[in-house]
């Protein structure tokens, strides 16, 4: 958890480059046609996101800055931790003292 904190801490104070930017762009629309075999799937993820077609996702993607991604860190990355636990209640009993150290932190 303390190397999570740490990266995350580094991304909403410092800048990544340039060239890690569009090399994790890169990366992604590969991945997005590569790995994603199943159209269908591809038509699921754009319909969600409410993009026509792979190009326009592309061109979407090609406009995210080092500042979208350093605010994106400030916003999502250092809020609480929130968890959620489904169990009964043996199990909560079992394990009560894992979940007030969870708690407390």
């Amino acid at each position: 958890m303390d190397t999570f904190k740490n990266i995350t801490g580094k991304l909403t104070t410092r800048n990544i480059s340039q060239e890690a930017l569009e090399n994790a762009k890169t990366k992604f629309k590969s991945d997005f046609i590569l790995n994603w075999k199943y159209s269908s799937f591809r038509n699921d993820i754009l319909e969600e996101y409410g993009v026509e077609n792979t190009r326009n996702l592309y061109k979407i993607i090609d406009t995210i800055s080092t500042q979208d991604v350093r605010n994106f860190a400030k916003k999502y990355l250092t809020q609480p931790s929130v968890y959620t636990v489904v169990a009964n209640k043996d199990v909560l009993t079992a394990n009560r003292d894992l979940f007030k150290g969870i708690e407390n932190k």
